[in-house]
């Protein structure tokens, strides 16, 4: 497997096997991510309302073949509170999204 952490201009054009993106506590979709929401027609926003998503730090939530992204699936993974993000929770949400 191989993994590369990018700050991408156009997250919904990117051509990888597995997009993913953070969600913050009560799964507020920011910036690259809520750009890859209106490019697939909001569906990452449906698909966490449906699956009750709370955006914990550690939670995951995937989705396969969203229309509108180059991206075979994508991964969203819970960060916890807005701003509140530290090296340890930076590390649980990574470790559980992989």
């Amino acid at each position: 497997m191989q993994l590369s952490l990018k700050t991408i201009k156009d997250p919904a054009a990117l051509r990888t096997g597995c997009l993913i993106l953070p969600v913050t506590e009560g799964g507020a979709l920011q910036g690259g991510a809520a750009v890859v929401d209106r490019a697939c027609g909001l569906r990452l926003s449906k698909l966490i309302a449906a699956e009750h998503f709370s955006g914990a730090a550690g939670r995951t939530l995937l989705a396969h073949a969203l229309p509108g992204l180059a991206a075979a699936r994508v991964v969203l993974m819970g960060v916890g509170k807005s701003g509140a993000l530290d090296a340890g929770g930076w590390r649980k949400s990574v470790s559980a999204a992989l």
